[in-house]
C-alpha cells in the first residue's frame, strides 16, 4: 500500500484522517475531459500510482477515489474510464450527468499495482440513464429526458470519435 498523494507526509502535517485532498493534489487530464493514453507527466507527479485519483461507478456514474467502494450504490469501485486509447476525467462526466461526486481524503492508501479500468460502453451507459430517470412516470418525457441526456454526453466526447446515437 502506498499513499495517493507523493509527499503526504509534508503536504498534509496535521491531518487527523478526515482531511480532504487539495485540489492541486488531484491527478486529472489537464483539459478536464479526457488523455490519450496515459497522465501527463505534470500530472503524474501527483500521484504514485500513475492513475488518475477519481474514477466513476459503472453502475449509478457518480464519481468517487479511485478503486473506493461506491458510497450511493455501495456495490462496486470507482474505476478509471477508458474509452478507446483515452482515459475520461471521471469528475467531467459526473457534472456532465448532474451525479455526485465523493471528494478523496487525504490520507487514502492505494494498491499501486491496481490497474483494473472500466471501458466505454453505450449499452451499460444507456442502462443507467434509463434506471436514473425511471422516476419519471411520462414514458415520451421520460425517453426525451434520456435521450438529450445521451446526446450531450455524447456531444461532449465526440471529438474523441465517441458516436452520438440511441
Amino acid at each position: 500500500m502506498r499513499y495517493i498523494i507523493r509527499d503526504y507526509c509534508k503536504k498534509y502535517p496535521n491531518d487527523q484522517g478526515d482531511q480532504n485532498i487539495n485540489e492541486e493534489d488531484v491527478a486529472r487530464p489537464t483539459n478536464h475531459k479526457w488523455v490519450k493514453d496515459r497522465l501527463e507527466a505534470e500530472e503524474k507527479r501527483k500521484t504514485v500510482v500513475g492513475f488518475p485519483t477519481y474514477g466513476t461507478c459503472s453502475i449509478c456514474w457518480n464519481s468517487g477515489p479511485a478503486y473506493k467502494k461506491c458510497i450511493k450504490c455501495g456495490v462496486v469501485e470507482y474505476q478509471v474510464v477508458n474509452f478507446r486509447d483515452y482515459i475520461l476525467d471521471s469528475q467531467k462526466i459526473a457534472e456532465l450527468l448532474g451525479n455526485n461526486h465523493e471528494v478523496a481524503k487525504a490520507n487514502r492508501l492505494q494498491h499501486w499495482l491496481h490497474t483494473e479500468t472500466m471501458n466505454y460502453r453505450d449499452d451499460l451507459f444507456t442502462l443507467m440513464l434509463e434506471v436514473k430517470h425511471k422516476h419519471i412516470k411520462d414514458e415520451q418525457e421520460r425517453k426525451r429526458t434520456i435521450m438529450r441526456e445521451y446526446r450531450d454526453f455524447t456531444t461532449f466526447y465526440n471529438e474523441i470519435g465517441m458516436p452520438s446515437y440511441v
